[in-house]
């Protein structure tokens, strides 16, 4: 009767373990794609933000790379930058999946301009 049970026992914790394992093969993708496109969108809306501040100042873009393709309109006495950031994403199974991310800022263009 001990046996039984023992075997009963090692048979229902290997079925927890493949159990667990599927739902962690599912569920792992999926937070990965979260925590990737969470990422994409701050770093597309902080360089949005950062030309944005520094062209409403200055009155040119600013030097130095960036990770995102960024379009500068003027309309007036406001500023508006778009980003576009292209992010790769792991699908379930294994799969690629390209997205973009955008993002867009708007400043008020600065009356004293900085001579930098």
């Amino acid at each position: 009767m001990t046996s039984r049970l023992a075997h009963e026992r090692g048979t229902t914790l290997i079925e927890t373990l493949v159990l667990s394992f599927a739902v962690l093969a599912v569920t792992m993708p999926l937070l990965l794609i979260a925590v990737r496109f969470t990422e994409a969108t701050d770093i597309a809306t902080d360089e949005a933000r950062a030309v944005a501040l520094w062209f409403a100042r200055h009155g040119e873009m600013p030097e130095g790379d960036r990770r995102s393709e960024i379009d500068v309109v003027v309309d007036g006495e406001t500023v508006r930058v778009s980003s576009l950031l292209d992010v790769d994403l792991i699908g379930i199974g294994g799969s690629k999946i390209r997205t973009t991310v955008s993002a867009q800022f708007e400043m008020p263009i600065s009356p004293y301009r900085s001579s930098r």
